[in-house]
């Protein structure tokens, strides 16, 4: 985080919704072929990640020239999921 914030960049952090909860619900039963969501699906999340670019579009009236997509953990196979499916256009 201070690497982007040293260099000029604003930072913001999307926390998908249940995640991190799953196996505690017993909603994964296999965790090497789940995608750790409750649908199966990490099409699940395109609808957060919209709406997180277009909220983040609208935080202190800044228009972005760009957005930089970085994951970590489960939020790796979900934004590479998002990125083959509707493309960098958004970034």
């Amino acid at each position: 985080a201070f690497f982007f914030l040293e260099n000029g960049y604003d930072l913001y952090v999307l926390n998908y919704k249940l995640n991190g909860q799953c196996r505690k619900k017993g909603w994964v039963k296999d965790p090497f072929t789940n995608s750790h969501v409750k649908t199966g699906s990490c099409d699940s999340y395109f609808s957060d990640i919209d709406g997180s670019l277009t909220a983040i579009g609208k935080i202190n009236n800044k228009t972005y020239e760009t957005f930089l997509g970085y994951a970590h953990s489960t939020g790796s196979p979900i934004l590479l999921n998002y990125l083959m499916a509707k493309g960098d256009g958004a970034f």
